[in-house]
C-alpha cells in the first residue's frame, strides 16, 4: 500500500493522480480496521511520513468514513489519529504566507543532467520570468517532457528561427492561483474536519 501511494501521489497528471489516491482510500480504510495495533501504528507513520499530496487519499476516506462507520469504529481503526494529522497538515497549508508579488520562484528537482540544471536554475530564479534557450530537437523535447509531467507552471514553445530553433519558456500566473486555490481548500477541509472529526 505505501509503495501505491507513493507512486500514486508523485505520477501523472495530477488529475489521474487525485483519483488514483481517492481510489485508495477505502482498501486503505479497511486495512487499518484489519490490522493489528502494532501493524496499525506502522501504516499510520508510514501515511505521516508521506508528501501533503496523500491528503488527496486520506480526505475523501474521511469523509466516507464519517458518514458509514461508528465514533467507537472510527477510534479503534486510528482514524481519530488520522484525521488530526490532516488537520495538522492543513493548518499548516492554510498558514503559509501569500506568495509576494514579484516572487516568480518554482521549487523543482530534474534528473540531474545539463538541460534540467539550467531549467531549475531558471525556475529558482524570484525575478527571471523568461528563458530562451537554442536547443536541438531532443533537448527541447526533454525540457518539455519535464515541464509537463511536472504540470509546471511554465508556458513553453518553439520559436522557429535559426538552427537549432530556440525554446522560449515563459512562468505563468498559475503560479499564485494555485497556491492561493491550495489555501482556501486547505481551509474548507480543515472547517470540515474540525467539526466531523473534531481535529
Amino acid at each position: 500500500m505505501d509503495g501505491d501511494l507513493r507512486l500514486s501521489s508523485t505520477t501523472g497528471p495530477a488529475e489521474i493522480r487525485r483519483s488514483q489516491l481517492e481510489a485508495l482510500g477505502l482498501p486503505l480504510q479497511r486495512i487499518l480496521q484489519a490490522a493489528g495495533q502494532e501493524q496499525r501504528a506502522e501504516i499510520l507513520a508510514a501515511l505521516h511520513a508521506q508528501a501533503d499530496t496523500v491528503l488527496d487519499c486520506l480526505m475523501p476516506m474521511l469523509r466516507r468514513s464519517a458518514q458509514t462507520l461508528p465514533t467507537d469504529a472510527r477510534r479503534t481503526a486510528g482514524l481519530d489519529a488520522l484525521a488530526r494529522d490532516c488537520a495538522n497538515r492543513l493548518r499548516a497549508i492554510a498558514a503559509r504566507q501569500p506568495r509576494a508579488a514579484d516572487d516568480w520562484s518554482i521549487a523543482w528537482t530534474g534528473c540531474g543532467c545539463e538541460l534540467c540544471a539550467t531549467l531549475e536554475t531558471f525556475l529558482g530564479s524570484r525575478s527571471r520570468r523568461v528563458l530562451e534557450r537554442p536547443l536541438a530537437k531532443d533537448g527541447r523535447r526533454h525540457v518539455h517532457t519535464k515541464i509537463n509531467s511536472a504540470e509546471l507552471p511554465v508556458h513553453h514553445q518553439t520559436r522557429r528561427q535559426g538552427r537549432p530553433y530556440t525554446l522560449v519558456l515563459t512562468k505563468t500566473e498559475q503560479l499564485f492561483i494555485r497556491e492561493q486555490s491550495a489555501r482556501s481548500q486547505a481551509e474548507a477541509d480543515l472547517t470540515w474536519l474540525t467539526s466531523a472529526w473534531n481535529a
